[in-house]
């Protein structure tokens, strides 16, 4: 245990916030880990791990559905980007919202940001 004259010397910066929180993520438990998400497309099973808060992070800050779907299928959009361009829009909109769905993430954002137009995203920003 340091002694009273080293923590005098420690930076303040660098020394534990043990005051009250609303939300404290250090204590907070692991969340559950959620099931793969699995897709069938072109006769194959194609398997889309958990994301990580990055990877959510960048999705929701990707400007287009194929940008999404390039983070979504990761080092397997190579092997899938061509099988998804011959889809309805509808369908690529559905893959996103149901992937946003199974890993409990925010299904209206997602459901905002696939929609195949810009009025279908304006009619589902009006249902707040």
């Amino acid at each position: 245990m340091p002694t009273s004259k080293q923590q005098d010397l420690t930076d303040p910066d660098e020394q534990l916030d043990t005051g009250y929180v609303d939300l404290d993520l250090d204590a907070a438990a692991a969340p559950e880990v959620i099931e793969p998400f699995t897709v069938r497309l072109g006769g194959k099973t194609w398997t889309l791990e958990q994301p990580d808060g990055g990877l959510v992070m960048e999705i929701e800050e990707a400007a287009t559905t194929r940008g999404k779907l390039s983070l979504i299928f990761d080092d397997q959009w190579t092997a899938v980007a061509g099988k998804l361009d011959g889809l309805h829009p509808d369908q690529l909109a559905t893959l996103v919202r149901q992937w946003s769905r199974h890993f409990e993430l925010d299904e209206r954002s997602a459901q905002v940001h696939a929609a195949p137009n810009r009025a279908e995203r304006r009619k589902l920003r009006r249902r707040k």
